[in-house]
């Protein structure tokens, strides 16, 4: 598992569109089984790309998905697994991240409260790197 993955706060995950546009987005990542994994809403554009076309890389970035020039690009491929496995996944997110994980909790708490009721679950993001 490569160090720099490992050790990063935050990960620019970059799914394709169908016309093969790059799109890439600020993600919590954390190790999980042979691979990496995160946590977002099922209907997201993220996992739209992802069932399209599996293949992504991991790029160490900011908070606001900013990459280093000469970042390591790590090459994959995304696998989306259902509910009963989102549940060991927050467990390892909230570990790495606790404070932000608070906060994300609380916000996320206080906003459905004023939303009607989501239609989609979370969906973890798995992805085995390829070298």
């Amino acid at each position: 598992m490569p160090r720099d993955l490992d050790k990063s706060r935050y990960v620019s995950f970059t799914s394709f569109k169908k016309d093969g546009a790059a799109v890439s987005t600020p993600v919590w990542l954390v190790p999980f089984e042979d691979g990496y994994a995160f946590i977002t809403d099922a209907d997201s554009f993220k996992v739209r790309r992802v069932r399209n076309n599996p293949n992504v890389t991991l790029r160490v970035s900011n908070v606001r998905g900013s990459v280093r020039v000469g970042a390591t690009v790590h090459e994959g491929v995304a696998v989306l697994l259902t509910n009963e496995r989102t549940t060991g996944v927050e467990a390892l997110i909230r570990k790495k991240y606790p404070v932000g994980w608070l906060f994300a909790i609380q916000l996320g708490n206080a906003v459905r409260r004023w939303r009607p009721p989501r239609a989609s679950e979370d969906v973890v993001v798995k992805v085995v790197l390829s070298t």
